[in-house]
Parts: C-alpha cells; structure tokens; sequence
C-alpha cells in the first residue's frame, strides 16, 4: 500500500495541502523523497522533512497524521511512500569485518563503529571516507584515536540520517561527539551516553534530536554542549 505527492513522479503543483489519516499500525518507508528544501515539507510522527531527507523506517500508528504542504515556487519530483506491517530486522548485521577492517580496535568498539555508521544510512553519507574499506578506522572520516581506543567522533552537516545505536555507550574513552547540522538525526539521546565518563563535548545542534537532555551536566569533564535547534526539553 503506497501513497504519493500529488502527480508523482512527474513535479508536484504549488500551495498544496493535504493530510493523510493512518488507518493501520505498521511502518512507513520512503520509495522516493525530493522535495524543495525547507519550503516543501512532509511532517510524520512529530517530525518535519524537506528536501532529500527522509528516514528508512518510520513507526505509525492508527489514526496518525501525515501532513504534506507545499509553498509557491521550485518544484521537485516528490515523494512516494508505502506501508506494511512488517517490522524492521531488530538489528543490522555488522558488515565491517574486524580481522582486517578494524582490527586496531577491539571488537566492542567496532561493533559500535558498525552499527553507528548503518543506523545513519553511512552508504548515503555525503563523505564516508575508509568506512569499512580496510586500512586503520582511526583514519575514517571524523574519527580520532589514542592507543587503541575511539577518543572523537566528529561528523557534521554529512547527510547522517537516523537514530544514534545505544552501543555507542561502549566508546568508554569518548571525549567529544560531535554531529550538528545533520537535520536526518533523531529520536531520543540514550542516557547510556552519560555513563561515558571521558565525556568533554556534544554537538548535535541542528539536528531533530527530541527527548529530554540527558544528565551530562552532572559531569565535572563537560566542557561544551551545543544542543540549539533540536526537538530537545530541560534545562542544563
């Protein structure tokens, strides 16, 4: 069951609205999405998505609304998404082989590498550099290390699109992450992530990261967090 941007494939018109009723649970993908950035906007399950942005796998619920709008000028080709009832595999095999893809690190925090890297559609990134091709992961696009350990995970504005894995809390080393002005990234901020006690820095700025901001202010080693223009709630 699928439902499509008016006139799709071909360009949708300008000033549309419309708003489309969930009448089964299930899950809802993406086939297509390209959509003029910022002005054309689909909203689904509280999040707003605009140009070629879209998550691969959204939850929907009876009764939800999917809103399209879009505004008076630049039209693109649009979206088409569809439905099933077919919940994703609870977890995406790690592809990275760890004898010679990461063998500098242990097997933990390659495991996390892995799952960060496909948790936000890594094959999609603007820059993946060395992921998973071989040769020292501490070389790979935004990762730096100290003696065999993951000490800083920068990515910014690289088209990352999805949730952060909960097993990035096993980069016990981890002094800075830093993912801002990625709009792809959200849902909630594992509060695992404020077990990782070398902890300095985040940066997820920009991003439509929602929830309750973890404790990390309860840390003496923080030293930034930029968490501005997210779906974020309390107080540091």
């Amino acid at each position: 069951m699928c439902v499509a941007s008016p006139g799709y494939p071909s360009p949708y018109s300008h000033n549309e609205l419309c708003t489309i009723t969930v009448v089964d649970a299930g899950y809802v993908n993406a086939t297509e999405f390209n959509t003029e950035k910022t002005w054309d906007t689909l909203t689904l399950a509280g999040n707003t998505w605009s140009g070629a942005v879209f998550p691969p796998t959204t939850r929907v619920s009876i009764g939800e609304q999917i809103t399209w709008e879009s505004d008076y000028s630049d039209s693109q080709q649009g979206w088409r998404l569809c439905w099933t009832d077919t919940a994703p595999a609870s977890g995406t095999p790690c592809a990275f082989n760890t004898s010679t893809t990461c063998s500098q690190l242990s097997g933990e925090q390659c495991r996390a590498l892995c799952d960060f890297y496909f948790s936000t559609g890594g094959a999609g990134w603007t820059d993946n550099m060395g992921w998973g091709n071989g040769g020292d992961p501490c070389l790979w696009k935004g990762l730096a290390c100290i003696d065999g350990n993951t000490i800083w995970l920068e990515i910014v504005a690289n088209n990352l699109i999805g949730e952060l894995p909960n097993s990035l809390s096993t980069l016990s080393q981890l002094r800075a992450i830093i993912l801002s002005a990625n709009d792809g990234l959200f849902g909630t901020i594992s509060n695992s992530l404020v077990t990782l006690s070398s902890l300095q820095g985040v940066g997820l700025a920009k991003t439509k990261v929602s929830g309750s901001i973890p404790a990390w202010q309860t840390s003496d080693l923080i030293r930034v967090i930029a968490l501005f223009s997210t779906k974020l709630s309390g107080t540091l």
